[in-house]
């Protein structure tokens, strides 16, 4: 008996091309979104029930799991959300201070807030040997990326889009743009 899957909750299927779908030996496979939203396949169910179990338990823990809890600490650490919070903080303080002080506000509404902590994060600073030991096994590009920015202070764009119209005189080098890495669009 079909059992009818609730929306959103994901698919299961056979991957095979067997002219008998319903004694196919080969394995089910359910595709799914995590709490994340990213699409994910598991294979290897060997009835249609175990497919469906499976999908009922993800979808319950998805329902169940909060977005905050879902996020990645490579994707937002509490670090930048701190700097993130403390930067927005300021600029609606900025706001409604300007309000404040163009009469659209009777009172100051930020006037006994505090703002938020952000504990910035430790710089280290890498020793002499550790820059040999990276410029021994770096290709040529990265080499000169790590020379740029131990020898003049540059920060990693600045050095990437470092080029010798930047070079003034014998011993200065003048630093006028730095590169981003940028995403690439994907078409469909």
């Amino acid at each position: 008996m079909a059992r009818q899957l609730a929306c959103g909750m994901g698919s299961f299927f056979e991957e095979c091309g067997c002219s008998r779908p319903t004694h196919c030996p080969h394995p089910y496979t359910i595709r799914f979104r995590d709490a994340l939203g990213k699409q994910r396949e598991e294979v290897g169910y060997d009835a249609q029930d175990d497919a469906i179990e499976r999908l009922t338990q993800i979808y319950a823990e998805r329902k169940t799991t909060e977005p905050s809890v879902a996020q990645d600490d490579g994707v937002l650490d509490g670090l930048a959300r701190g700097k993130l919070q403390v930067n927005i903080f300021r600029v609606l303080k900025a706001i409604l201070r300007d309000a404040y002080s163009k009469g659209a506000v009777a009172d100051d509404p930020v006037k006994d807030v505090q703002e938020p902590e952000y504990a910035r994060e430790k710089v280290v600073i890498p020793s002499l040997t550790s820059v040999k030991k990276a410029l021994t096994v770096a290709d040529e590009y990265l080499a000169l990326e790590i020379v740029m920015m131990v020898g003049c202070g540059l920060r990693n764009g600045e050095a990437r889009a470092g080029n010798i119209n930047n070079v003034v005189a014998d011993d200065v080098y003048r630093c006028t743009s730095r590169s981003t890495p940028t995403r690439t669009s994907r078409r469909s």
